[in-house]
């Protein structure tokens, strides 16, 4: 069957889409808020870490603008590698990829595995099918990004204390009050503010002054 299209990108089908993805992405609106919102603060020269690769789409959209070299994207899942892979294909593109599950303490998590796979988490629970373990801080000496791309169902919540040295700006979903304020007070004492009606899922902070 032909490819979806996505904007200006093309996302090949595969068995891992469900039907509410492929419906979203056919109307336009898979991650849309997030796409927007990463293109509005991106600078030439900027580097990206995403956390929550998903599709690849994002990675995609972010490679494009920058080139392969800038992008990390992290994917809990890796059950999406064909998946990311395959897009990454369609769309010309190469970003670095890694499979594990983002928290400050960088321990193995759950993966909560869903038919959906904006519904897939990682969890601190014990059992389930454990996934390895990266910590934010390693993350951010590796690859030195600018720019922070957080959608990672709930995950969110684990990344404090982290020090964001470096990052100048944060794309981030949240997805519950408590997560949101617990970004809120994670991001705020390092300089970063909030741009945007703060009841907005897809929030964009930006750092000011010489935090960083």
């Amino acid at each position: 069957t032909a490819a979806l299209t996505l904007g200006d990108f093309v996302i090949p089908r595969h068995p891992r889409l469900s039907g509410r993805i492929c419906a979203a992405i056919e109307a336009g609106i898979y991650e849309r808020a997030e796409r927007l919102a990463l293109e509005s603060i991106l600078r030439d020269g900027d580097r990206v870490l995403e956390l929550g690769g998903g599709l690849g789409y994002v990675a995609s959209v972010a490679a494009r603008r920058l080139g392969n070299d800038a992008v990390l994207t992290v994917e809990a899942d890796p059950e999406m590698a064909a998946v990311i892979r395959g897009v990454f294909a369609a769309n010309g593109c190469s970003p670095a990829v890694m499979f594990g599950a983002v928290s400050a303490d960088g321990k193995h998590r759950a993966l909560e595995r869903a038919e959906d796979l904006w519904s897939t988490k990682a969890s601190a629970r014990d059992g389930g099918h454990q996934v390895p373990g990266l910590a934010l801080a390693d993350l951010i000496a590796r690859h030195r990004p600018s720019v922070l791309v957080v959608d990672i169902e709930g995950g969110e919540l684990d990344l404090p204390p982290t020090v964001l040295h470096g990052i100048r700006a944060v794309v981030i979903e949240w997805h519950s009050g408590p997560a949101r304020r617990a970004v809120e007070g994670w991001l705020i004492p390092q300089g970063f503010h909030s741009r945007g009606p703060r009841q907005q899922r897809t929030q964009v902070f930006e750092r000011t002054g010489s935090h960083g």
